[in-house]
């Protein structure tokens, strides 16, 4: 049922499934998180323990134990059942704690917590999870999706984080996909019993409709409630698809019902009723929603570089035109690079422009252009003194607003740019903008010399200077 990893991020690697339960193995399982530093600390204090003088009245209260993580100088363990969870606080945690200041030099402290994980339930009736994954690419963090990082590191670090439900919106090639492959390794790598989901928005229509078929859609939301967590990507994928859809809403009504989080990537949802259900436009209100706004030729370029780093070249020189083109969805920026790099690679040598157009053509059929809107948000945030982001942001200061309504005002009233274009860039646009934005700037610029030359400038400069690619 898991899907893969989504191109249009920054990333091209497969996802892999979320924390898959392999078959029944013999003996006891392996300690939770033995592959690295605190499962080996863990290792040490049991044995130490196990060849004490009270080592035949420990063993059995240790067995119940099993490392989660260590943070602030607190050893935290986790034991399945609840109703011996008082004891092991009175008796077993002071013994752990002094040989644990005994292995590791200094005095730390044990907390102990019943694990309510599904995963670690599955784990308790012998069943192998699998290992954790290789780390995705690594997320570079832009100004366009510095807070979306923050909230996917709070949800990933803290075991009861504030918020537990997130909708992250932005159109293609912004990283959705590749800020929940962060979010799903980073969280099995700290909190290796849970069994997260994630999902697909093609692979879990295909699957449903599998489902339907064999008249087993009971088995099919069981399947998939069968998790500590679930991310679902690509939510645009099931527009029109109301059945699909009312199945899903069911599923994380299931799950918020029972504290569990729901983590949901989308592009802007487009249409009325007929595409998308009220209630599930209803739900994806009700928590956490983060819209990542397009990624600025600055922010491309940063990103696309890191692909090609300690290339030159040709390899250098089409990164940077991709990054420049900011019309071209990122995801097929990447691809680009990589036909491009797998050429050189075939030639043995840097191949030349004309060698690799053919490639390229088949991720960017057209002439690509940078759009005119990425510099007027550089030039409106130049000309207020404040930076793009508090444009971006709708930061709630005088130089911030003029600056946006600056920007607002050249992209409808100068450059006739369409409304979905501007909601790309700034993220969010509320409709009473654009005609608040025309009567303020038209009003300004009877009394502001400046302001009128500066509008008359940037229509001028950005009019006639825009350079074409690939025609």
């Amino acid at each position: 049922m898991a899907g893969v990893a989504d191109s249009s991020g920054v990333s091209g690697a497969p996802a892999s499934t979320p924390v898959p339960v392999a078959a029944p193995h013999p003996g006891p399982p392996p300690a939770a998180g033995a592959h690295d530093l605190v499962g080996a600390l863990w290792q040490q204090v049991v044995t130490r323990l196990s060849h004490g003088a009270r080592a035949a009245a420990l063993k059995p209260w240790l067995e119940r134990l099993e490392p989660r993580g260590m943070r602030d100088g607190v050893l935290e363990l986790v034991t399945r059942s609840a109703r011996a969870l008082p004891l092991l606080r009175q008796t077993v945690a002071r013994a752990i704690e002094l040989e644990l200041r005994a292995v590791a030099g200094t005095p730390l402290a044990v907390r102990i917590d019943v694990d309510q994980s599904l995963g670690g339930a599955l784990r308790a009736l012998g069943l192998a999870l699998a290992p954790v994954p290789a780390a995705p690419p690594a997320l570079q963090v832009r100004p366009e999706n510095r807070l979306a990082a923050e909230a996917v590191q709070r949800l990933a670090r803290e075991l009861r984080p504030e918020f537990d439900q997130l909708h992250l919106e932005g159109t293609e090639g912004c990283g959705k996909s590749l800020l929940l492959e962060t979010l799903l390794w980073q969280r099995r790598r700290r909190h290796p019993l849970e069994r997260w989901r994630r999902e697909r928005g093609h692979d879990f229509f295909r699957s449903y409709s599998a489902a339907c078929l064999d008249g087993q859609r009971g088995a099919f939301r069981g399947n998939v409630v069968a998790c500590d967590a679930l991310l679902f990507d690509d939510l645009q994928e099931l527009a029109g698809k109301l059945n699909c859809q009312e199945t899903l809403l069911e599923i994380v009504h299931y799950l918020r019902a029972r504290g569990r989080p729901v983590v949901i990537a989308s592009r802007p949802l487009e249409g009325g009723p007929r595409e998308f259900l009220p209630g599930l436009r209803s739900y994806l209100r009700q928590g956490l929603r983060l819209v990542l706004p397009q990624l600025s030729a600055q922010s491309r370029a940063a990103i696309l570089g890191a692909r090609v780093a300690g290339q030159r070249g040709m390899l250098a020189a089409l990164a940077l035109e991709l990054a420049e083109a900011t019309d071209v969805p990122l995801g097929r920026a990447v691809a680009a690079l990589d036909v491009a790099a797998r050429r050189a690679v075939t030639l043995g040598r840097m191949p030349t422009r004309a060698e690799v157009d053919a490639d390229i053509r088949e991720f960017v059929p057209r002439a690509a252009a940078a759009e005119p809107f990425d510099r007027v948000l550089d030039r409106c945030a130049q000309f207020v003194g404040v930076s793009r982001d508090a444009l971006v942001a709708g930061t709630r200061t005088r130089s911030a607003a003029l600056g946006r309504h600056l920007a607002v005002y050249l992209a409808f009233e100068v450059f006739k740019l369409q409304r979905a274009t501007v909601r790309r860039w700034l993220g969010a646009l509320s409709p009473s903008v654009e005609p608040y934005a025309r009567q303020k700037i038209e009003a300004l610029r009877v009394t502001d010399r400046r302001l009128d030359g500066f509008l008359r400038e940037v229509a001028d400069e950005i009019g006639r200077g825009q350079r074409f690619l690939f025609g």
